[in-house]
């Protein structure tokens, strides 16, 4: 039988009262009599129907109803059916929360809660955690001793204290019968901790930009000491830039979405460039959160410290009382003031009056830009300046003019040209109208074509040592730079029956060697160039790559050429993207088809660019014979890369080799260069072709082997228009979010440079029913060939 809790005390009681013979022998009769029932009392409850067994893991949350929305079990209550006479036994469980120091109940479930039975089979274990727990965390299913209940409701929480937390089963049809023992969890203190305090930067404090950056940010964990500490934490450091002049920091903080998020175990972070890159002269917010568990609240303000501010170095001022001290007809030198904040200069340049041509770089370190090689004389260009100070870099001087001087106007016929070419960065584009030089001579033109400095047409050519008399020129796939000079290829006049000259009609032909299919064609170096010295130092700068001499001369070439360079001694060296190779390139033959002979750390693969227009495949599986090949022994899969006809795209080179990029340069099947800005390749191609990344490799017999390190497969789309008319059918209708649906067309179709104009009519029809099942058939299998996202 089950019995209810005093019940055998009373029992003592009256068979006390009916033993005791009189008081002086009631203290041996309490001994002889007595003692052995007490035994029998705690042998009958020693092994009660349910024992109840309680767990609950630090850290102690005060807020009860967290534990009854926990996943990871962190309370959980077993119940061991020690009676293996129960079936399906309702049963009740009552929880108590005791305050440990007072021994005070604080907080117990009622007798009378509405609270499910639990239904209990004998010689189980019944575990109950979770949703399982959480109506006896509800304030109306308990009542309250020693703590408000209207504080209980309001905030959801126990008072700060030291507390455990216990359950026992009650009888499901007789609450008031014990079926169980009362178990406790372990003693825990149930407070909030104070979040972390920032120690630095200080609020409102100016960090120094340094080169390289090293941000220090570092706080104080006020929570070590407390006696809800004993777990581990991590603090996630949250960074915003606040770009509204006047808004405070704590609206920045819940108004948009940090710049930079950082997660770590201890209270200390540095940020360096390859983390993040602040700006100089911008106000930052940052704040920490202490987090143990996203399921507990364990610290006030959700873990969140304050919100501090400070400001990354100071803004680069921009160079001042600029003035050109020097002007040739092919140089110029320009000079200006420096400030001591200001570390590294970049002057760009350009012809006056093309708003498409590129800007021409020179780099300083001192308040000083020599320009040689790359001015026309007689021609007006303009430039502009900026400075960087450590990291950052001010904003661009306005733009001013200078005039190269004319040359001497005596000529002698038969007298070589003294126009020396070096840049070889192409022109983009060019119309009829548009002027082109080929050394001296001025051509204006009245037919063009092609694109990418490579172009084809007619045009007409002013002599001014002959009275400005203009001649017809006829050129084909001549070579023009961003400057409008011709620096390869050829022009050729034509008979004009209006000219005072006759000149025999010549064929138009091609100055160029044949193409060959489906391979990339070499034509030995692109420049040839005779030094008078050696070379003492070869430098990559950017687009750029530096031939210095032992003299002290500089000679600039395009980090995506060739140069065949011959010393004063005797020596031939090739340079190639700021590598120097002894002997010279073999012309017109194919890169090295050796492909396991590629060092693997010289290979060099293509991955998508973030800021691509067009469309970019990393491959797909089953590969086909051209999306595969086998470089230094290791399996190489071949990339798409889409592009429009007429313009260019951007994509990734990467590699893996401690020597990046030098010596490589890239090029298509037809021989063009890619303009190449480490790791940026700018891709362009009139035509579907191959793409190879090629490896200038020196020989024992003093020749160059260009052997391929990367292939990527370039497609080109001429660009179309395509209008889309979209129509409800069956009544349907439209989403409310149509905008969504538009953009995702339009990106899906520009990967192949078709421009989309949608249209949504209103006006909807009828069609029969088309059934997916015989779209998908075998014998039908109308979209076989296409893929789900197609």
């Amino acid at each position: 039988m089950f019995f209810k809790e005093g019940t055998f005390c009373l029992f003592v009681v009256v068979l006390s009262a009916r033993l005791l013979p009189s008081s002086s022998s009631f203290f041996s009769l309490l001994l002889k009599g007595l003692f052995p029932v007490f035994l029998w009392h705690g042998f009958l409850f020693a092994i009660p129907p349910v024992t109840v067994i309680v767990q609950l893991s630090p850290p102690y949350t005060p807020f009860l109803y967290e534990y009854g929305r926990m996943t990871s079990g962190r309370m959980r209550v077993m119940l061991v059916v020690n009676d293996g006479s129960m079936m399906h036994y309702p049963v009740r469980l009552q929880m108590v929360v005791e305050e440990v120091v007072s021994g005070v109940v604080v907080m117990q479930t009622s007798r009378y809660a509405a609270l499910a039975p639990v239904f209990l089979e004998g010689q189980t274990t019944e575990v109950l955690e979770g949703s399982d727990l959480a109506p006896y965390f509800e304030a109306q299913n308990n009542e309250f001793t020693g703590i408000d209940r209207q504080e209980y409701v309001r905030w959801g929480r126990l008072p700060d204290g030291r507390y455990r937390i216990g359950f026992r089963v009650l009888d499901g049809r007789r609450t008031e019968v014990v079926l169980s023992n009362t178990g406790y969890s372990a003693a825990g203190w149930f407070v909030l901790n104070d979040p972390p305090l920032l120690n630095v930067p200080r609020n409102g404090e100016s960090v120094r930009d340094a080169d390289p950056q090293r941000v220090f940010l570092e706080w104080f964990p006020r929570h070590v000491g407390s006696m809800n500490s004993s777990f581990s934490t991590l603090y996630r450091v949250e960074v915003y830039a606040i770009r509204v002049p006047g808004m405070r920091a704590e609206e920045v903080v819940h108004s948009s979405e940090p710049v930079f998020t950082y997660e770590t175990a201890v209270p200390r972070v540095y940020i360096g460039a390859e983390d993040f890159m602040f700006e100089p002269g911008v106000m930052y917010a940052w704040r920490v959160k202490a987090v143990v568990d996203e399921e507990i609240t364990v610290f006030r303000n959700d873990g969140y410290s304050e919100v501090y501010t400070f400001t990354y170095g100071t803004l680069c001022p921009e160079p001042e009382k600029m003035e050109v001290s020097e002007v040739g007809p092919e140089k110029a030198t320009i000079k200006w003031e420096g400030d001591p904040l200001q570390t590294f200069y970049e002057l760009q340049f350009r012809m006056q009056g093309d708003e498409e041509a590129m800007w021409h770089k020179v780099e300083s370190y001192q308040p000083v830009a020599r320009i040689s090689n790359l001015l026309r004389p007689g021609t007006t260009y303009e430039y502009r300046l900026r400075a960087r100070c450590n990291q950052s870099w001010s904003g661009y001087t306005a733009v001013k003019t200078f005039t190269t001087s004319r040359l001497h106007s005596d000529v002698h016929c038969g007298e070589k040209d003294t126009v020396v070419i070096t840049n070889r960065n192409p022109k983009r584009s060019l119309a009829v109208g548009d002027v082109i030089y080929n050394g001296l001579f001025p051509v204006k033109l009245t037919e063009v074509s092609g694109g990418d400095g490579v172009f084809t047409g007619r045009g007409k050519m002013r002599i001014p040592m002959l009275n400005n008399v203009q001649v017809n020129m006829v050129f084909r796939e001549i070579k023009v730079n961003e400057l409008n000079q011709i620096y390869e290829g050829e022009l050729e006049s034509v008979y004009n029956e209006e000219s005072r000259f006759v000149v025999e009609r010549a064929e138009e032909r091609s100055i160029f060697r044949e193409r060959e299919d489906n391979a990339l064609l070499l034509r030995g170096a692109d420049t040839s160039l005779t030094l008078n010295g050696s070379i003492a130092e070869v430098v990559s700068r950017g687009i750029q790559t530096l031939i210095i001499t032992d003299r002290g001369d500089t000679i600039a070439i395009s980090s995506d050429e060739v140069a065949e360079v011959r010393e004063s001694g005797g020596r031939v060296m090739t340079v190639a993207n700021g590598a120097m190779v002894e002997g010279t390139v073999v012309g017109s033959r194919k890169p090295s088809s050796v492909h396991d002979a590629v060092p693997p750390e010289r290979i060099v693969r293509f991955v998508s660019s973030g800021h691509q227009r067009y469309g970019f495949d990393s491959g797909g599986f089953p590969l086909a014979d051209n999306e595969r090949m086998t470089l230094g022994g290791q399996a190489y899969v071949i990339p798409w890369k889409s592009v429009a006809v007429g313009q260019s795209d951007d994509v990734m080179a990467v590699t893996d080799g401690t020597e990046g990029f030098r010596g490589v340069v890239f090029r298509t099947e037809d021989g063009v260069r890619q303009h190449f800005v480490p790791p940026v390749v700018e891709v362009s191609s009139g035509e579907s072709q191959g793409l190879s990344a090629v490896y200038m490799k020196g020989d024992t017999g003093k020749k160059v082997q260009p052997v391929e390190v990367g292939r990527l497969n370039v497609v080109a789309y001429e660009p179309k228009t395509v209008r889309l008319t979209v129509v409800p059918v069956n009544g349907s209708v439209f989403p409310e979010d149509c905008v969504r649906a538009v953009d995702s067309i339009k990106r899906a179709y520009g990967q192949a440079a078709v421009m989309s104009e949608i249209i949504f009519e209103k006006e909807g029809m009828t069609v029969p029913e088309v059934s997916f099942d015989s779209v998908f058939s075998d014998d039908v299998c109308a979209l076989c060939d296409y893929t789900w996202p197609m």
